[in-house]
């Protein structure tokens, strides 16, 4: 997806005011739309637990 925008905006200085204008808006819906889409959906990413760098705080989170 972002290379796809990268190109489509590397290209639009060919265009009208217009259509760029309209390229901008569709970047944009594209760009809302997969920040949305990687908040809501677990895409299957492993996570791991937060680092603890003061040993006190591993005895205090039970480990």
């Amino acid at each position: 997806m972002r290379a796809l925008i990268r190109r489509l905006e590397d290209h639009v200085d060919d265009l009208t005011e217009a259509e760029r204008d309209q390229i901008t808006e569709a970047v944009d819906v594209l760009r809302s739309t997969r920040r949305t889409v990687t908040t809501i959906v677990h895409l299957g990413m492993p996570t791991a637990p937060p680092s603890v760098s003061d040993p006190r705080d591993i005895k205090a989170a039970g480990r």
